[in-house]
């Protein structure tokens, strides 16, 4: 089936053993985390693998990337061994709660985290596990990423606005500063549906925080999200 497959300018991803399918968040906070500096990743709920091949694309570092969704780890791998830089990232069955780390720290930790909370399941077992809070809320995300932070870590999220408020507490209760915001509009005259956000171990001097538009006009990409995808997006 083609919505099995998708392909990238580099990279491809087969996804009918992941629990969600490639979707636009991912990919735009794959492209959009800053690697500049960056020796050791960490993907927090890789899925498909489809994080960890995009930030691996743009960068030398490791990369590690972990999910307890069993099916999906073994899709990962499958990725990772398809692609051009499968001896930098090594997919790992595990949860956030339970990983330890011996290497000192990850420069760079990315997760498009669940999110949805209080809100009714569907029943399917794997897909609420990786859309709602029960097994990995926010303020256990933000803790646990901080104990495996390097001294210079950056952690990037990308959130819905309805839950906006709520990771930037935790993230100053877990002892995040937040050093880069770009908030999202599906379209001109819609309310921001999505930011992603950047927090580091060390204080910044100022938050740098945009706005975009992510279609201008829908269907078509506006330029700040066509500079961001290019890069991997066939036919950009």
């Amino acid at each position: 089936m083609p919505n099995d497959r998708f392909d990238f300018k580099q990279f491809s991803i087969a996804q009918s053993g992941a629990a969600f399918k490639v979707g636009t968040d991912g990919c735009l906070l794959g492209a959009w985390a800053n690697v500049n500096g960056v020796s050791r990743i960490l993907d927090v709920g890789t899925g498909s693998g489809v994080i960890a091949l995009m930030l691996a694309q743009r960068s030398n570092a490791s990369i590690q990337a972990i999910d307890v969704d069993v099916s999906s780890v073994e899709q990962a791998k499958q990725n990772v061994r398809s692609s051009p830089w499968a001896e930098r990232i090594d997919v790992k069955h595990a949860a956030l709660q339970e990983f330890k780390d011996q290497n000192g720290g990850f420069d760079l930790m990315v997760c498009n985290p669940p999110f949805f909370k209080a809100s009714t399941l569907s029943g399917n077992v794997r897909k609420d596990t990786a859309r709602h809070e029960e097994r990995l809320d926010l303020g256990t995300l933000l803790n646990c990423c901080r104990s495996l932070a390097s001294n210079t870590a950056r952690l990037c999220v990308v959130v819905p606005n309805h839950r906006l408020q709520a990771i930037l507490q935790f993230a100053r209760i877990a002892g995040w500063q937040r050093s880069r915001q770009l908030n999202i509009r599906p379209v001109s005259g819609k309310a921001i549906n999505r930011s992603l956000l950047e927090f580091q171990v060390d204080v910044p001097h100022k938050v740098q925080e945009q706005e975009c538009l992510l279609y201008d006009p829908h269907p078509l990409y506006s330029p700040q999200i066509l500079d961001l995808l290019r890069p991997y997006y066939l036919h950009l």
